[in-house]
């Protein structure tokens, strides 16, 4: 987690540079970086509050991360607009469910904020990626409510922890099949199929790949997390290379070279020959006083749990038990009709627009939920007592049928 945190931060202080007149890329690709301290923006102020969440609770409590996000908020950081007005509106009181899902025109924020903070959290859940949707979804909801938003940080989360999970078993994907593996976790829309159009473009040139599938131009996840996998794809053993190409591309530079150097971080680390520059760290404003995460957790001791990536946690509704799944059977064939006890399924409140069921493995019931909300979904939900998603109780028998709150 730390690692990709290191990345992360490096290469957005790097990229933010080259908002200044007279950065020189083939300076940086000669050896030569900016000189000066490279400042951090909100992209980091936010992952290390998510970073700080994960290390202290080993999960994602919502009202405790917009808090977070709140307390540490700094204007001068270079906030979009849409989440300044959240978090000042939350800072006063509101509740973030309240002003996320009024944001434009109660369409919720599509942009690139909750996938540009998201990669550490994909790395510290590198052996399990159903925790990672989980886990990144109840992230991206605090600010940005939109399902592209919502799908931009799942993708980047499941990136990082594919990198992560790479490095710990020393076996590198290849550029489409890094892509594909994050496919299966993603629903229909606008950046995934921008990343399926990425997966396409592998042999392209930078600039052809950032004209096919934007750079961040728009500040929307539909038009920088599909570059920015296909930069980390590419790149993916050779972080000072992803990040000049996320330079080379232009655009919003900050936020698609902290994507992209997240994720490979999670693969090269820091202190070895193609990661992160000892030099590079150096320049970076040092990280936040408050942040006091010191240990650097090993793949297969980051779930308390103690499950591996063969193996899915499931929280049990009824009493809070939890247990595990053999990942290899497909959840379709553990889905039935039959068996089902009274018990609430938790429902996101987007009126017809999700489908949730239960899943049932003898006399063993649990309930599991849409991870975006708005979308239908491979990528379910796994229910946590206590979460607060508008219980419904579910009739028995009843496994199937769509919910319209």
């Amino acid at each position: 987690m730390l690692d990709s945190l290191d990345g992360l931060s490096v290469s957005d202080a790097l990229g933010a540079q080259f908002f200044i007149m007279g950065r020189s890329l083939s300076g940086l690709r000669s050896g030569t970086p900016p000189l000066g301290r490279w400042d951090w923006t909100d992209d980091i102020e936010m992952a290390c509050s998510v970073v700080a969440e994960l290390h202290q609770h080993q999960q994602i409590d919502q009202d405790r991360l917009a808090a977070r996000f709140a307390r540490r908020f700094s204007p001068e950081r270079d906030y979009g607009h849409a989440t300044v007005i959240t978090l000042r509106q939350i800072r006063d009181g509101k509740r973030w469910k309240e002003t996320a899902g009024a944001a434009f025109e109660g369409q919720g924020s599509c942009g690139n904020g909750a996938a540009m903070r998201v990669a550490p959290l994909g790395a510290y859940y590198a052996d399990d990626p159903q925790r990672a949707v989980t886990e990144a979804v109840r992230s991206a909801q605090v600010t940005h409510m939109n399902s592209e938003g919502v799908t931009g940080a799942v993708a980047v989360a499941i990136a990082a922890g594919q990198a992560a999970f790479a490095h710990h078993t020393q076996t590198p994907p290849t550029p489409t099949e890094f892509l594909t593996a994050i496919l299966g976790h993603l629903e229909p829309g606008e950046t995934t199929h921008g990343i399926r159009r990425a997966r396409a473009l592998f042999g392209t040139t930078v600039a052809e790949a950032a004209h096919e599938l934007g750079n961040g131009s728009r500040v929307k996840s539909q038009d920088t997390v599909p570059f920015a996998l296909w930069a980390a794809a590419t790149y993916l053993d050779d972080y000072p290379a992803a990040v000049t190409a996320c330079i080379e591309a232009d655009g919003d530079i900050d936020t698609t070279c902290a994507i992209t150097g997240g994720i490979v971080a999670a693969y090269t680390g820091t202190a070895t020959e193609t990661g992160v520059p000892q030099t590079w760290l150096a320049a970076r404003e040092p990280l936040p006083s408050w942040l006091t995460t010191t240990n650097r957790p090993a793949v297969g001791s980051i779930n308390r749990g103690g499950t591996s990536r063969s193996t899915l946690t499931i929280f049990a509704v009824n009493s809070g038990q939890r247990r595990t799944l053999a990942r290899a059977r497909p959840v379709a064939t553990m889905r039935k009709a039959a068996g089902c006890n009274a018990l609430p399924c938790p429902y996101i409140r987007r009126a017809g627009m999700h489908r949730s069921g239960c899943d049932v493995e003898g006399s063993d019931t649990r309930c599991l939920e849409t991870a975006n909300p708005g979308q239908r979904s491979r990528d379910h939900y796994l229910a946590r007592p206590g979460d607060d998603f508008c219980p419904i109780p579910r009739p028995a028998g009843d496994c199937s049928r769509s919910a319209s709150r």
